[in-house]
């Protein structure tokens, strides 16, 4: 049965227009997970960059202008790990940008580059130190979706359900990388039925109308991932649930309040130029480029300019005058790009948000 519907398939598959078509099969069922993945191995064995597309996904026309233009304008910036074609927020938009940034590299209708697909591993030999080291939580920042993906990521790493995508999601999520999506969607998935790998039964989301994208494209000029997006597609298709969405917020309200406060109050007086601050622009320059910093585990810088004649410091506190150690070497590099967000938490809590946000800003006015 399996060979009559697979013959049947390559009939069809063919194109028309110009150009060099080159067929790759396997000559064996070896399921999903194998199969395409030891396919975009060959194929960037061959190419730098690629538009892949579903078996089952319908595109837009416009969808593989968007992803060429798109390939070509990040294709040097490895912050960047792919290009979707796929949008699942209904109509909701944020700005009025051709795309938004997110964690969710979503995968109907895409395309990449040589540069990350390298970087992917079917297997994720690195699941159990990103497990056991809790990095999943410096990703997602919520107990309900660190338990849900590392319930699916230990299910993959045990063989006990057969994807490639969700390696693809962790490769993107290891390396610090984030997805372009656009802001209308171009791909419709019309592969649902009882004849399906995966989706038996029809749900919002098989069939999503698609609209064409327009040209010429407008850049957002950040790099930061849309988390109000994000977060409707973690509630809408991964681990949201009513009791789970209220953890999470009373969390993140917990945590993140007085630090975004802080924030928005430093911004406001750097940009009225209420205060003398250059460091405060570098802050936000990084902020809205979705930089990383690398912070030694050890201080190697004291800081001893305090006291009556200091332009900020004044007054000595306990991060004035710390004890240096001596580095290590040769450096040992972590194998991933994750943000330690308990270091950030421990110092968000103590630099940014515990000190009253007033005294902290008028020390520094001019």
């Amino acid at each position: 049965d399996d060979f009559d519907k697979c013959s049947k398939t390559r009939a069809i598959i063919d194109v028309d227009w110009p150009c060099e078509l080159i067929k790759h099969y396997s000559d064996d069922n070896i399921g999903c997970k194998v199969n395409i993945s030891s396919g975009l191995d060959w194929a960037f064995s061959i190419v730098d960059e690629a538009i892949i597309l579903e078996d089952d996904c319908l595109p837009h026309p416009t969808f593989f202008r968007f992803c060429d233009e798109m390939l070509e304008h990040y294709r040097d910036d490895n912050r960047i790990a792919m290009i979707s074609g796929d949008n699942f927020q209904f109509g909701k938009k944020r700005t009025n940008y051709s795309y938004y940034f997110s964690r969710y590299p979503h995968i109907w209708g895409w395309a990449t580059w040589k540069r990350s697909w390298d970087n992917y591993d079917v297997d994720m030999k690195m699941w159990p130190e990103v497990r056991d080291g809790r990095w999943l939580e410096d990703i997602l920042q919520s107990k309900a979706s660190v338990w849900y993906w590392r319930y699916i990521f230990n299910s993959v790493f045990n063989g006990k359900t057969d994807s490639w995508g969700y390696p693809w999601t962790f490769s993107c999520w290891k390396q610090g990388e984030v997805s372009v999506l656009p802001n209308n969607n171009l791909i419709s998935n019309i592969g649902s039925g009882a004849d399906a790998l995966h989706t038996k039964d029809k749900d919002e989301y098989s069939g999503i109308d698609t609209s064409p994208a327009q040209f010429p494209i407008s850049h957002p000029p950040h790099v930061v991932p849309d988390h109000v997006a994000d977060a409707i597609t973690e509630k809408e298709m991964f681990s949201g649930s009513a009791p789970k969405r209220l953890v999470k917020k009373l969390l993140n309200e917990l945590i993140y309040t007085r630090a975004h406060k802080y924030w928005v109050n430093a911004f406001n007086f750097t940009y009225f130029k209420e205060i003398d601050a250059w460091d405060y622009q570098w802050v936000f320059k990084c902020f809205i480029r979705n930089e990383r910093s690398v912070v030694p585990n050890v201080n190697l810088v004291s800081n001893i300019g305090f006291g009556a004649d200091a332009l900020h410091t004044v007054e000595k506190n306990k991060h004035i005058d710390l004890k240096t150690e001596t580095m290590v070497f040769p450096i040992f590099h972590p194998p991933y790009v994750i943000c330690d967000s308990k270091a950030d938490t421990v110092e968000t809590k103590r630099l940014f948000s515990d000190n009253s946000i007033v005294t902290k800003l008028l020390r520094r006015l001019k």
